[in-house]
């Protein structure tokens, strides 16, 4: 890794823990833990590898392994998050679904998602074609839900700005990264004759990430969690009550004078 490099990662990790501190202090962590794991994820994801190599060497096999999939768990993140996200979208609304449904989808998402990528993905990491398959493994299906959790939102007309914002920003995320990923594919059943999109595709999972991170933190500095709206309606609502009370009372005291 050269010097710049490690500058950008140093400089990537401060804005996460940056995003990450501003989301404890407006107290939105609890809300939704799993897009918060997500993001804490890439604190640990780039470290870990990095004592993966210094310790077992860069061409080992548990390098090997560590780089590859250590992309698994944040995109898995991505798909527990989304499942979320539609649970908080449909809170509301008529379909009246029991938690327990959503605690039982996102387990069935952790159980599929790991035998398909034990019994299938692990065995093809050693080729080319195989490790782009697995990229597109773990990124469609994330991609999907999360797609699903922003028509979940619209069609319920939830108005809150911020979780909707924070789905928009990992969907731009995903979106870039699949359409990284399928040029890369079609350029390796050309032969990598395509080498411009080779070329394209190396910074759009970096470019992804950061447009993903400004809009995380500017959902948690300027825009308020759902549960602040509502306290806040609520206080009006109480406000407005107060006056109208004080305006009687004004108003009955003139007229008995």
């Amino acid at each position: 890794m050269s010097f710049v490099e490690e500058v950008v990662l140093i400089a990537v990790l401060a804005l996460v823990c940056w995003t990450l501190f501003m989301m404890w202090r407006k107290r939105i962590l609890a809300r939704y833990p799993y897009a918060t794991l997500y993001l804490a994820s890439f604190v640990l994801l780039n470290p870990l590898r990095w004592m993966f190599c210094v310790k077992f060497g860069f061409w080992s096999t548990e390098n090997f392994l560590a780089y590859w999939l250590g992309d698994y768990v944040p995109r898995l993140l991505v798909s527990l998050a989304a499942v979320q996200f539609i649970e908080l979208a449909l809170e509301e609304s008529r379909l009246q679904i029991g938690r327990s449904t959503f605690l039982l989808a996102r387990l069935i998402v952790v159980v599929v998602s790991g035998f398909v990528l034990i019994s299938y993905y692990i065995p093809r990491l050693t080729n080319p074609q195989g490790r782009s398959a697995y990229k597109l493994f773990l990124y469609f299906p994330s991609t999907l839900l999360i797609f699903l959790a922003w028509i979940a939102y619209r069609r319920c007309d939830r108005s809150e700005l911020q979780p909707r914002l924070l789905i928009a920003a990992i969907g731009l995320n995903s979106a870039i990264n699949m359409a990284s990923l399928a040029m890369h594919a079609f350029s390796l059943t050309v032969g990598g004759r395509t080498q411009f999109l080779l070329n394209f595709t190396l910074p759009a999972e970096p470019i992804a990430f950061l447009v993903m991170e400004l809009l995380w933190l500017y959902a948690a500095i300027s825009l308020d969690p759902p549960n602040a709206i509502e306290a806040r309606e609520r206080e009006l609502v109480r406000a407005s009550g107060s006056l109208s009370v004080l305006a009687a009372v004004f108003s009955r005291a003139k007229e008995e004078t």
